[in-house]
């Protein structure tokens, strides 16, 4: 087995230094995986990824619950069909120790329709947030509304995402975010095709492959 090289000294080190064959073989110790964030984040900088949930993984309230409903062309598979004023609790979300600090979170529903109706539909997420490890309780919940025209194409996949204006800033690592998704009115001519919302995530930006520590401070090397 090859033996560990000491850690690069500087971003252009690693730049200029050949350290792939050095590492060939090496059981890689902590300093090097916290020189791998570094290096992964100066040299590529931020990345984009989805927190998931699902909603067949969710509950349904005992009243003004989506209707499981049979799905696509074929009618072979089923999700949630949600009518005005139908609404699912999600099964939550974990924020993942991959986040930016001091970013954004942008929520998203991706959702279909099967038939040709263009009037918009409106989404209502209902959420709360609190930090993990004894730090917070969890606050009333606040709302975000989203709303988006449909496509004139029956079962065609459209995703409806918070603006820059509407995105969260990204709770710490651990937090959990626990949501509520609404079909609510548009205010005017409510679509009147059946109407499913198939999944809820959301994009977050990822700067390093993990933290340090697995509870606050996370960053404290």
């Amino acid at each position: 087995m090859s033996e560990l090289p000491p850690p690069p000294s500087s971003v252009n080190e690693w730049k200029t230094r050949n350290f792939g064959s050095a590492l060939k073989g090496v059981v890689v110790p902590f300093q090097w995986i916290s020189w791998f964030n570094l290096i992964y984040r100066k040299l590529r900088g931020p990345l984009w990824e989805d927190e998931l949930t699902s909603l067949t993984a969710g509950k349904t309230p005992a009243a003004n619950a989506p209707a499981w409903t049979a799905f696509g062309p074929s009618g072979v598979n089923y999700q949630w069909a949600f009518g005005v004023n139908d609404h699912i609790q999600t099964a939550g979300f974990h924020v993942t120790h991959r986040v930016k600090p001091g970013s954004k979170i942008y929520p998203h529903i991706h959702w279909t329709t099967d038939g040709i109706d263009t009037n918009t539909v409106k989404w209502e997420i209902s959420y709360t947030i609190a930090k993990g490890h004894n730090q917070e309780a969890f606050p009333a919940d606040s709302t975000l509304q989203l709303e988006q025209a449909g496509s004139g194409t029956a079962w065609q996949h459209m995703i409806v995402e918070a603006t820059d204006a509407q995105a969260l800033d990204v709770p710490q690592v651990d937090s959990l975010i626990i949501a509520d998704v609404k079909r609510i009115t548009n205010g005017g001519t409510d679509n009147a095709d059946t109407v499913f919302c198939l999944f809820i995530d959301y994009h977050f930006e990822m700067d390093r492959f993990g933290t340090p520590q697995k509870a606050p401070d996370f960053y404290a090397y």
